[in-house]
């Protein structure tokens, strides 16, 4: 039954989120802690918590943590720094470009966490797109395709702009380097 389902989950989050209040009450600074309020409100819809308790949370992440969590938290993260671009650049107004650094750390870390998918992939190619950031976009687009070989969503994306920007004869070269890797 999804109401059910839906309800239980509400009620899960709710209790994560209390456990993880009480234990910031009692002194803990583990971002750990953070990460959990921040995606207990992102799953429950409170988006403006979500993103500032992702924005404590990540700066605290140790190096290497390959845990779910650290994937999803720095995935939230990421798309509260798209939507205040976004927002900016709608009202046509300046963003610290300290904005922009944080997405493409949030996408370094992404693209070589063991639970990274090519979804971010191709998210994080689509905004650099939208932004014009072609010679960006085709690296992170080529880092994908490497990361993720079997994806054959990452692959049409990859011909397609290959062959735009450097024809038939590009495409082949592209692809001819990627067959001659050992892996």
């Amino acid at each position: 039954d999804p109401r059910k389902a839906r309800f239980l989950a509400g009620r899960m989050f709710a209790d994560a989120r209390r456990a993880a209040l009480e234990a910031k009450r009692l002194g803990s600074k583990d971002w750990r802690v953070d990460t959990v309020l921040a995606l207990a409100a992102y799953h429950t819809g409170d988006l403006a918590e979500a993103y500032a308790r992702a924005e404590a949370a990540v700066p605290a992440i140790p190096p290497g943590e390959g845990g779910w969590s650290s994937m999803a938290v720095v995935t939230v993260f990421a798309e509260s720094r798209f939507k205040q671009i976004a927002a900016a650049l709608k009202a046509r107004k300046r963003w610290p470009p300290s904005w922009l650094a944080d997405l493409n750390a949030s996408y370094a870390v992404l693209i070589k966490h063991p639970l990274g998918t090519e979804a971010q992939v191709l998210w994080y190619y689509d905004f650099l797109v939208w932004l014009g950031a072609d010679d960006a976009s085709l690296r992170v687009l080529s880092q994908g395709v490497e990361r993720f070989a079997g994806s054959a969503t990452l692959h049409a994306r990859y011909l397609d702009r290959v062959l735009k920007d450097r024809g038939p004869e590009g495409a082949e070269a592209a692809y001819a380097a990627l067959l001659a890797r050992p892996d």
